[in-house]
């Protein structure tokens, strides 16, 4: 173990050295990666540190695959909502950071502990803080931990790890690193292929191809870029889902998608270049309006309204992001667009 790791693992314990319940909080609508380290991190906390915790998200877990993800491997998670914070908990933000605006860990209190991968926010004053942005997915930092710690990993664990770090960076096609080939190969084996099969080709609730139909009725192409709108939502990770698809077009290289859930505009775009900056352009389309962020190929932003939006304020606010998705890209109308499917 190198000296560096050997002082973070004696931060942790001076940390939790008191006993006292650790309260782990995720991203609202969490997806695999911070599903996986957050709970591998719960497992830290209880085996090498004795320290009991629980698992909070704010949001909704809407998307099929990360439900079955949820379910198959019997991941105990509570809603945010559900627990009241006491001075005396531990606060641990994973995958995520505070102040990002995704989460719902309160901006009156100052975490413990703060585990990413996502560019950093701000200058935090944390008494641990561990983020490291040339890393592709959260769950390979958690796994370092794991081994450093000399823990068993059981098959549950390693497949939630696996399909973690692969469903994050698309089975090591979108912005990895060497530790995250090395920890995906490591974990590869001692994953269950059974249970993989069944989060990979999930079940999907009817809604999903309502809103799958409207967004590929709403979508507009040229050349390589797209983007839809899909109004409003009940799950922002349908957004997350439709600019993935867009993506997968023939030529599309910028993929944005935007939809409205409980009064703010969430938006998600999506590039092929493994140097587009995706999450600079979302700050830019965002601006002092919202928060954004996110990696080089993917990122994602929420534009909070005041008051409920009418049909009007909602085309104005969507309009305007087109405008700039598009100037940036390097077009002057959304006129130039077509509709990816004709109507008749």
């Amino acid at each position: 173990m190198s000296e560096n790791k050997e002082l973070k693992t004696e931060a942790l314990r001076k940390i939790l050295r008191r006993n006292r319940k650790v309260i782990i909080f995720l991203h609202d609508n969490p997806d695999p990666d911070a599903i996986a380290s957050g709970w591998a991190l719960q497992y830290l906390l209880k085996k090498k540190f004795y320290v009991q915790s629980i698992i909070v998200y704010g949001g909704i877990i809407a998307r099929a695959e990360n439900k079955a993800m949820v379910s198959h491997l019997n991941i105990k998670l509570v809603k945010a909502s559900q627990i009241k914070l006491r001075p005396d908990y531990i606060y641990a933000i994973i995958d995520s950071q505070p102040g990002t605006g995704n989460n719902s860990f309160p901006d009156t209190i100052i975490p413990h502990i703060v585990i990413d991968h996502h560019p950093l926010k701000a200058n935090y004053e944390i008494p641990f803080i561990d983020i490291r942005t040339k890393i592709g997915a959260t769950v390979t930092i958690i796994y370092e931990y794991l081994k450093e710690a000399n823990l068993p990993i059981s098959k549950f664990l390693a497949t939630a790890l696996f399909y973690g770090i692969s469903s994050e960076t698309q089975d090591l096609g979108r912005e990895t690193s060497e530790i995250d080939e090395k920890t995906y190969l490591e974990l590869f084996p001692l994953a269950s292929r059974k249970i993989i099969s069944r989060i990979r080709h999930p079940k999907n609730h009817k809604e999903y191809f309502s809103v799958l139909a409207r967004g590929l009725n709403n979508a507009f192409i040229d050349d390589n870029m797209g983007y839809c709108h899909l109004g409003s939502i009940s799950s922002p990770d349908y957004i997350h889902q439709i600019a993935d698809l867009l993506l997968t077009c023939e030529n599309i290289r910028w993929s944005m998608c935007t939809g409205w859930y409980e009064d703010s505009l969430f938006l998600s775009m999506r590039a092929t270049n493994s140097r587009a900056k995706a999450g600079v352009l979302v700050r830019k389309l965002v601006g002092s309006y919202g928060q954004a962020g996110g990696h080089d190929t993917m990122a994602g932003g929420k534009l909070a309204y005041n008051g409920t939006p009418t049909p009007d304020a909602q085309r104005s606010m969507e309009d305007l992001l087109t405008r700039r998705f598009i100037r940036y890209c390097g077009y002057n109308k959304p006129e130039q667009f077509s509709r990816l499917i004709e109507q008749e």
